[in-house]
């Protein structure tokens, strides 16, 4: 009896795609133990704050969020480096920029970085303070979304500052 000679079958598609999807995926590892866990919340907030920069449209959709719905920020109009305080938003403070600082400036301090990515206030003395400046552009009932790390971690600085200081 003849012997059936058997034809090799070609491989499916997504099987020959297994060997490159592995080193993606050992790339992505390796990206995020190199530069840390916060590297998608720093992804995602430089998407937020410029959703045309490459590879935003992908990284919007994946976590639902709509390009079109977001808001303009300050930070891509120039407010960035602005203000009374500009280092709030630019590093994290240190004691030395809490030297000789007032209850109120204290509250300014903390209020400003929430300004540069245009929270609309409520009580009327810092609605008028911020009306005032050419770079404020009341934008967003609630801003704490659009916060940096740093910023929230200089905003939880200056709010012990004020306890300190019994300012609240």
């Amino acid at each position: 009896m003849p012997q059936s000679e058997t034809q090799p079958t070609e491989q499916p598609p997504w099987r020959r795609a297994l060997p490159y999807l592995a080193v993606y995926g050992a790339v992505v590892v390796l990206a995020l133990v190199a530069f840390g866990p916060g590297l998608y919340e720093r992804w995602l907030i430089a998407c937020v704050d410029d959703p045309k920069a490459p590879f935003c449209g992908f990284i919007l959709d994946v976590v639902g969020i709509d390009s079109a719905q977001i808001p303009a920020s300050p930070f891509s109009t120039g407010a960035l480096g602005v203000g009374r305080f500009p280092q709030t938003s630019l590093h994290v403070l240190n004691e030395g920029d809490f030297a000789g600082l007032t209850c109120p400036d204290l509250r300014l301090m903390r209020n400003e970085i929430y300004a540069r990515h245009g929270h609309i206030f409520v009580s009327p003395d810092m609605r008028d303070h911020f009306a005032a400046q050419p770079w404020y552009t009341p934008q967003v009932a609630d801003a704490t979304g659009l916060l940096t790390p740093v910023e929230k971690e200089n905003i939880a600085l200056v709010m012990k500052h004020e306890m300190q200081s019994k300012c609240r």
